[in-house]
């Protein structure tokens, strides 16, 4: 298993948060490292792509996990799913998504 950065615990469950839109009390500064900051966008693009689907039924937007494919969840159900059932996954594939996202910026 890869060596996860300090940072990644408190970063993972706030970028999650910020790509399901949910409410955050906190800034960005407060959790993430300055060399993150500057691609927050490109990493919140990926997580959505990675962890969850979103439709609209009836009205009511509905998250599907990509990660064991269970469906019906509301966003906060989706964010509890997600660190309750696989935190492990979505810590090791932030660590991914942002070496990525360096990576490619360099090119």
């Amino acid at each position: 298993m890869k060596e996860k950065p300090v940072w990644i615990k408190k970063a993972a469950p706030f970028l999650l948060k910020k790509s399901l839109g949910m409410k955050i009390s906190i800034s960005d500064e407060e959790i993430l490292p300055p060399s993150v900051i500057q691609f927050e966008k490109k990493i919140l693009d990926r997580l959505t792509l990675l962890f969850y689907e979103d439709v609209t039924i009836n009205g009511e937007r509905r998250y599907t996990c990509l990660l064991c494919k269970k469906s019906g969840f509301t966003r906060k159900g989706m964010f509890r799913h997600l660190f309750l059932v696989h935190r492990e996954e979505v810590e090791s594939e932030l660590v991914d998504v942002v070496q990525e996202t360096f990576e490619s910026s360099r090119k």
